[in-house]
C-alpha cells in the first residue's frame, strides 16, 4: 500500500489522506508552488519571530543574572523560594522556545501539538531525556561559575 509524505513533517500518510495526521499541513500534489512560495514568507515570519523571542528572552535573562551579582556586591542580603525561581526562570523558557523555533523551523504551537500527537513512552523517553540533559547542563555551568568565582 502507498502513502503519502508530508512535505512539512516528513510523517507518511494514508494515500487517501487529504490532510497530514501530525501537523495538518494539506497534503494535495498541485499546490507545491504556492507552498513554496508561501513557506518562504513563512519562514522568514517564523525567523523573525523566533529571533524576537531569543533577543527578548536573552535582555531579560541579562538583566536577571547582573541583578543576581550586583545585589550581593551593593552589601543586600536575598533569598529565593524555588516558586520566585520559576517565575523568574520563565525569560529562559522564552529564550529556549525560540531557539525551538529556529532550529525546528515550526511554530511552537505546532511543535506543542505534535507533542501532544505523540504516544504516551514516546513523551517520557523524549522528557526524561530532556531533563537529564538539562540536568547536565546546569550542573555544568554550576561547576564553571563554582569554579571561576571561588
Amino acid at each position: 500500500m502507498s502513502g503519502a509524505k508530508c512535505s512539512s513533517c516528513g510523517l507518511v500518510n494514508w494515500a487517501s489522506a487529504v490532510n497530514c495526521k501530525r501537523c495538518g499541513t494539506a497534503l494535495g500534489a498541485g499546490q507545491s508552488s504556492q507552498r513554496s512560495e508561501r513557506s518562504d514568507e513563512e519562514q522568514a515570519r517564523l525567523r523573525q519571530s523566533a529571533f524576537k523571542k531569543m533577543k527578548s528572552g536573552a535582555v531579560v535573562t541579562v538583566l536577571f543574572v547582573i541583578a543576581l551579582f550586583a545585589i550581593p556586591l551593593a552589601g543586600y542580603k536575598f533569598f529565593i523560594k524555588p516558586t520566585g525561581l520559576v517565575v523568574l526562570l520563565a525569560p529562559v523558557a522564552w529564550f529556549l522556545a525560540g531557539v525551538l523555533e529556529l532550529v525546528t523551523k515550526t511554530p511552537f504551537e505546532k511543535l506543542s501539538e505534535r507533542w501532544d500527537n505523540l504516544a504516551g513512552w514516546q513523551r517520557g523517553l523524549t522528557g526524561v531525556s530532556v531533563f537529564f540533559g538539562g540536568l547536565f547542563i546546569v550542573l555544568g555551568v554550576a561547576v564553571a561559575i563554582i569554579s571561576i568565582f571561588f
